[in-house]
């Protein structure tokens, strides 16, 4: 939200502003815009989930291996307990897409394997997604947390067969 504090209400201006970057949803930032009287346009794109999977060659699904995929994020707002229910209520799905996981990654890998996922499934971690920089780890459930290395970009979490299927 720093950057967007900069802007002037006052003065028209085109910004591109690159949420694979930022911390915070879309609609936080928008409600702060909308809140200081800062017209703005969303402009609708590609889903991280969709294509940082892609640029990896990771699909979301896969007609051999995943016919269901959850989104959740594992970052709450500041201020709020920690809450491991929306992981574990996603625990069967076939493709599992965790967005910001790093802070909480070792508990989420523990939620999962405690939810009854295989400690054998496979995962893959992308880091800076869609972008030239770019990282992929693959590992499983039960040696990811020990792989991954973090570069400063958002981290995002890929569980279930679809991580190893190509």
């Amino acid at each position: 939200m720093a950057l967007l504090r900069e802007i002037d209400p006052q003065d028209p201006q085109i910004v591109e502003y690159d949420r694979a970057r930022a911390v915070g949803g879309g609609a936080e930032e928008a409600e702060f815009l909308a809140e200081h009287g800062i017209a703005f346009e969303v402009i609708p794109g590609v889903s991280a989930a969709i294509g940082a999977t892609a640029y990896a060659g990771i699909p979301l699904t896969h007609r051999e291996h995943s016919s269901s995929v959850a989104l959740v994020t594992s970052r709450e707002r500041p201020g709020r307990p920690a809450d491991q229910g929306p992981l574990r209520a996603v625990a069967s799905a076939d493709t599992i897409v965790i967005f910001m996981g790093l802070r909480r990654l070792a508990t989420d890998l523990a939620t999962l394997i405690d939810s009854g996922r295989d400690p054998s499934t496979p995962a893959a971690i992308i880091s800076a997604g869609t972008h030239p920089e770019q990282v992929v780890v693959t590992g499983t459930l039960a040696d990811e947390r020990d792989k991954a290395r973090h570069d400063g970009g958002t981290l995002r979490c890929w569980y279930g067969a679809v991580a190893h299927a190509v």
